[in-house]
């Protein structure tokens, strides 16, 4: 039906409406995430993933999840969320309970930490956490092994070279420049390569440029005939000098901060051959010259020089 009023001013026809009364809206939630890494240390190649709790979140209203992985750090303390250090950012349907993300491999050694967030919708805030949680953090690296046996008086029979990589090690201050092939310690022995102008880098240790653990490289002194190895002057490095190693494309340069001599008779200190704390060098061979009745002579020390990494 249509009503129609056609004298505006008549008092007795006028119409009062009232505004329907305002409904609050409903507030929104906020929800909370309590978060777990998958491993807290594990070795290069671990699929890493976060565990997600969820509590206080409203379902069905188009919020999406996400977590992202940042790293490889050197240290906790050197951790940081920026977009450039964003490994990869997989995503998760939220809903109140456990949920496990898509996993994530690893290859390089360091630090790692998730950050896990829920976007916003009509029904709830977005959530998220802080960087660098302990609990969303991650160490990936190489396996600690004991110190091996490293031999590099003279040339033997029984070393050898495993396969070779294009990596050099320049040391200027006392003419070093040699070629780096990938050597193994079975027994727990260190194989050095037979050809005494080649370095061993043995490969339980470090890789070049890691941020994390030593990469140890040795070489011989010399060869059964006393002509100089590729090390034959290790022992005459000082403090302070540069070393500088290239593999891969990249170059790494170190500088010397100890140089240190040990009896063959024992096993050097297990420092040399760590795979945790900030990256360094550890380059050893032999010195301690003992000649023998007939012209015979053998080497009483290993020199081991520390040195760390610079760029």
């Amino acid at each position: 039906a249509v009503a129609e009023h056609k004298d505006i001013n008549d008092a007795a026809q006028t119409v009062t409406v009232e505004d329907e009364p305002t409904v609050p809206a409903t507030p929104k939630a906020r929800p909370k995430l309590t978060t777990q890494t998958s491993n807290t240390v594990a070795a290069p190649g671990v699929r890493l993933y976060d565990t997600v709790k969820i509590s206080g979140f409203v379902a069905g209203h188009g919020a999406k999840g996400s977590a992202t992985l940042y790293g490889p750090f050197a240290s906790r303390a050197a951790m940081s969320c920026a977009p450039a250090k964003a490994v990869k950012t997989v995503g998760f349907a939220p809903r109140n309970g456990v949920i496990r993300t898509p996993k994530v491999r690893i290859t390089k050694t360091g630090f790692y930490t998730w950050v896990a967030r829920t976007t916003s919708d009509s029904r709830n805030h977005a959530a998220s956490h802080a960087c660098g949680l302990k609990s969303e953090t991650s160490l990936v690296r190489k396996p600690g092994y004991r110190s091996p046996r490293v031999d590099t008086g003279y040339s033997s029979p029984g070393s050898h070279a495993a396969r070779t990589r294009a990596t050099t090690v320049s040391i200027p201050s006392i003419g070093v420049n040699a070629s780096v092939s990938t050597v193994t310690a079975p027994n727990n022995v260190m194989r050095i390569p037979s050809n005494v102008a080649e370095l061993g880098q043995l490969n339980k240790s470090a890789g070049i440029g890691d941020l994390i653990g030593a990469t140890v490289i040795a070489g011989h002194v010399s060869d059964r005939h006393d002509r100089p190895g590729a090390f034959s002057r290790l022992s005459k490095v000082k403090k302070g000098q540069i070393v500088t190693v290239k593999s891969g494309g990249k170059t790494v340069r170190y500088r010397v901060t100890a140089v240190e001599k040990f009896s063959r008779d024992g096993k050097m200190p297990k420092r040399l051959f760590r795979t945790t704390g900030g990256h360094g060098l550890t380059l050893i061979s032999c010195t301690g010259r003992i000649s023998t009745p007939g012209g015979g002579f053998h080497y009483s020390q290993n020199v081991a020089v520390s040195a760390k990494r610079l760029s």
